[in-house]
């Protein structure tokens, strides 16, 4: 066969069918959603389109301007034209270069997926905001039905089961083994073996969303106990992320969802890597709206930290209200932080000073918020009164490594809170452990 233009034309458009034909059968054969998620399949595949379709235009117009029955001026039109995509033609081939090449190379997220890229962590979810995926890909922890990582609880517990519900943020979701599985081994280790300590901690959760917790799924998994071992989300969320008091850190980026609310260009640069990157100021302001939330929130001043208190310690009055509501009892722990040691170790120094936002820079904040929620819970009006424990300076004179940021503790020293934590229940809640007890033994 001859070698024309015309035949590489018609080849060429042949081939651009079959690419779109080819990952339409395989996923109709081998997919369940019928489409194929691999990126090793997708990228070469559609450079392979932006190939053909310039090889396509560029023939036609090459046909069109070698027209010998056009005139002179209508040819230097289209050769204009065809140079013109040329340019273009490299301009865009040299840009889809740099975007699959910044996927590979620039590993750093943007602002706004450092700060709401919720792809392997959260997943959202009526009322409480979100849960965690199935699958955590990104700690390689294994999800229950229910959305929590550990053994769920069954629709009906047993008369001698004793079931104790943890609330909290990534410092009860995480643990090799987490708090609550601690918890349950100490309760074993000390003979009450029909105890069962349920994780119910998700990264990022504030108080408020832990009361939507106890309202739309604990108080029907008939409950014993319900802790919470929070503090660090609830103040440090209106620091560096959505500045609201009490919503969920993630709120402002939810609730700027609606396509019809950003312009077209706006939508299809977001769906750059590169740009994302490269854009960053322009994106925190266009979807997250930040600086006005900010200044509409009296963000810094006094009155917006009092009202993060408020809230905070509401929130924890509400669940307590609830959780006798249904016959169990409850306390809140206010949880260690690394500003509360009196010597930090040079490792702690290193990882506060990588802290990303304002978090690592203004420890005089987090300590100022704690005495401020002391001195606020033992004020006699508004009369608070759900147990709660501060047990933050529990590594006040530990000169050794305690936390790998700001809030987060290694391994070692999470025996030493899920004791205290222990102590406290069992001296606290004694009736319980005695009254499951003597059931268990007259079964």
């Amino acid at each position: 066969m001859k070698v024309t233009r015309k035949n590489i034309l018609i080849l060429s458009l042949l081939l651009l069918v079959i690419s779109y034909l080819i990952p339409f059968i395989l996923g109709k054969l081998l997919a369940a959603d019928g489409r194929i998620d691999n990126p090793i399949f997708n990228i070469p595949l559609r450079l392979i389109r932006v190939v053909l379709v310039g090889s396509i235009v560029i023939l036609f117009l090459s046909a069109i301007t070698r027209n010998k029955r056009l005139k002179v001026g209508g040819g230097a039109f289209f050769r204009i034209l065809g140079q013109t995509f040329y340019v273009l033609l490299i301009v865009i081939s040299s840009f889809l270069v740099l975007e699959l090449t910044s996927s590979y190379v620039l590993t750093e997220n943007s602002a706004y997926e450092k700060k709401h890229g919720d792809k392997v962590i959260r997943k959202a979810y009526p009322y409480i905001m979100f849960k965690a995926y199935q699958h955590d890909t990104a700690r390689n922890k294994l999800i229950n039905e229910l959305g929590y990582f550990g053994k769920s609880p069954t629709a009906k517990k047993s008369n001698s089961e004793i079931r104790i519900f943890v609330l909290g943020g990534s410092t009860v979701f995480t643990g090799e083994p987490p708090i609550p599985q601690l918890l349950e081994n100490e309760f074993y280790a000390h003979g009450f073996t029909n105890v069962r300590v349920f994780n119910y901690g998700i990264t990022s959760s504030g108080s408020s969303q832990s009361l939507a917790r106890v309202v739309f799924e604990i108080i029907d998994l008939q409950p014993d106990i319900i802790i919470a071992y929070n503090g660090y989300n609830d103040i440090y969320h209106p620091l560096d992320y959505d500045p609201r008091p009490g919503y969920p850190y993630n709120y402002l980026a939810f609730e700027k969802n609606n396509p019809l609310d950003y312009s077209l260009l706006s939508f299809v640069a977001y769906k750059s890597h590169l740009l994302r990157i490269l854009l960053r100021n322009y994106f925190k302001d266009k979807y997250w709206k930040q600086t006005v939330l900010r200044k509409e929130a009296n963000w810094l001043t006094e009155a917006w930290e009092n009202e993060i208190i408020s809230i905070y310690l509401k929130n924890l009055q509400k669940i307590s209200i609830i959780s006798q509501s249904c016959g169990a009892k409850f306390v809140a722990f206010f949880q260690p932080m690394a500003y509360y040691k009196e010597v930090l170790s040079k490792s702690e120094k290193r990882r506060i000073s990588k802290y990303p936002g304002l978090a690592g820079q203004n420890p005089d904040y987090f300590i100022r918020m704690r005495n401020k929620i002391m001195e606020e819970y033992n004020l006699t009006d508004p009369g608070y009164d759900f147990m709660f424990r501060d047990i933050s300076d529990i590594f006040k004179s530990d000169t050794s490594t305690i936390y790998s940021d700001i809030v987060h503790i290694h391994q070692q020293p999470k025996t030493i809170v899920t004791k205290k934590i222990f102590n406290i229940i069992l001296n606290q809640f004694e009736d319980v452990f005695k009254l499951e007890t003597q059931q268990h033994f007259t079964e």
